[in-house]
C-alpha cells in the first residue's frame, strides 16, 4: 500500500507455458492454411429427396389440374336458378270474416281484427 508521497515502481511479467505457446501457433497456422486455401463450395445434396406420397401428392395435383368438376355445370346452373328467381310471396296471418285466421290450416282464433 503506498502513503503519502511515496511511490512503487516496477514490472511484472507472465510468462505464457510452452505447451499454451505451441497449442496457439498451431491454431495460428491452422487458420491460415484455411484462409489461404479460399472459400471451398459444398457440392452435396442441399435437400431430401421427395418421399413416394409426396411424389404420388404431386402426380394426383398434376392429373386433377388438367380436368374439368363434372357437378360446375350442375352449381352453375343452381346459382343461376337462384340469382333469376322472381319474388315470392310469404303471408303468415290472413284475415277472413272479421277473424284473423293463421295461414296453418286448423287454426282459428276468436279475436276480432
Amino acid at each position: 500500500m503506498c502513503f503519502g508521497d511515496s511511490k512503487q515502481t516496477g514490472t511484472k511479467e507472465t510468462a505464457i507455458p510452452a505447451w499454451l505457446q505451441s497449442a496457439s501457433q498451431e491454431n495460428i497456422n491452422n487458420l491460415q492454411g484455411m484462409r489461404d486455401q479460399g472459400y471451398q463450395s459444398y457440392e452435396g445434396p442441399r435437400v431430401a429427396d421427395l418421399s413416394s406420397d409426396e411424389m404420388w401428392g404431386n402426380h394426383l395435383i398434376r392429373s386433377l389440374a388438367g380436368s374439368s368438376n363434372p357437378y360446375t355445370s350442375v352449381m352453375e346452373g343452381a346459382f343461376n336458378n337462384a340469382a333469376t328467381a322472381g319474388p315470392q310471396s310469404v303471408s303468415t296471418v290472413r284475415a277472413i270474416g272479421g277473424f284473423v285466421r293463421s295461414s296453418w290450416p286448423h287454426r282459428t282464433t276468436g279475436l276480432r281484427s
